[in-house]
């Protein structure tokens, strides 16, 4: 009786032992895949840049690409009020927020190495790179993608490419006079947008205003493959890139006043202001715009409505 309780004890461990060893090896991959850091390595040229260019690298996963393929066909444009997104039908837009890291270039910057947790091996992905270029108004950029081989990806020499763009970098030095700026003030209400966010502040005076309204009839798009944006003007017209004046301001919960002390805009001169921000779901984006003369150096905006897109998020 007691050999025979032993042989049944012996082959009871040694089943459940077994068991555990199955069900290791079948959640190994789910633990891993994902979970690890993957490094991407890659060379980088700092002539094509501007100095101290800011590069953004982002890394699309798995998830986020086949999110971006199914959407491919969607389309964003905006002109200086509103974002309008369309797609084919049966195709609901979610906007993809991919793993963002920046680096500050310098002349002796040859390479980058980008270390992700949002991808892991044997999973597939998307590299982008992009920076402002050597002459200052266009954009560099480059892209890999394909699937994690190991845990570092050298990806060898990427293929950059600059953008096309006649370019204006705002009036000339010297316009205007120190005491003839103009100090804007914009009612916020700080509840419409996530906690803590950012509010970029474009400011256009009269000279920028006036570019841009005389290529009003052009169309910039947005390509959600290279996340670069694109322009298109009729007749085969140039796309001149205005760079207005920015600025950019932190909200606080008790925040209820923009200040915005412009550098370009000066007593008697029209302005256009377009402020945003990302809205309180964390996805969307609130905006609004102002435009009009500078009657006087402090202009006291009045309150008004502030438009969201409606975008379905991935979170």
């Amino acid at each position: 009786m007691k050999v025979w309780l032993m042989i049944v004890l012996i082959s009871f461990v040694f089943s459940l032992t077994s068991c555990l060893e199955e069900e290791d090896a079948a959640t190994g991959d789910d633990t891993t895949s994902g979970g690890a850091e993957v490094t991407f390595i890659f060379p980088i040229n700092p002539q094509y840049f501007t100095e101290e260019a800011v590069l953004t690298v982002r890394i699309f996963n798995g998830v986020q690409l086949a999110i971006s393929d199914r959407q491919a066909n969607c389309t964003v444009s905006y002109n200086m009020e509103t974002e309008t997104i369309s797609c084919p039908d049966g195709i609901d837009y979610q906007e993809v927020e991919p793993e963002e890291i920046s680096f500050t270039l310098s002349s002796t910057t040859t390479e980058i190495t980008v270390v992700s947790d949002s991808v892991g091996v044997g999973e597939e992905y998307r590299l982008q790179a992009s920076a402002l270029s050597s002459d200052e108004c266009n954009g560099s950029s480059a892209s890999s993608e394909g699937t994690v081989t190991s845990g570092v990806m050298n990806l060898g020499d990427l293929s950059w490419m600059t953008t096309q763009m006649a370019c204006n970098v705002g009036p000339p030095p010297g316009h205007g006079n120190d005491d003839e700026f103009v100090t804007f003030m914009v009612p916020v209400d700080s509840d419409m947008f996530e906690q803590g966010v950012t509010l970029t502040v474009r400011v256009y005076d009269g000279v920028l205003m006036e570019f841009s309204d005389l290529q009003a009839d052009c169309t910039v798009g947005y390509d959600t493959q290279t996340q670069q944006e694109t322009y298109s003007c009729p007749g085969g017209r140039e796309y001149q890139h205005v760079l207005p004046e920015e600025h950019l301001l932190q909200l606080t919960t008790n925040t209820r006043t923009l200040t915005i002390q412009s550098e370009i805009v000066t007593v008697g001169e029209e302005y256009r202001l377009r402020i945003t921000g990302t809205s309180n779901d964390g996805c969307n984006t609130t905006s609004t715009a102002y435009e009009g003369v500078a009657e006087e150096g402090a202009v006291t905006l009045p309150e008004q409505g502030w438009g969201t897109t409606e975008m379905a998020c991935v979170y």
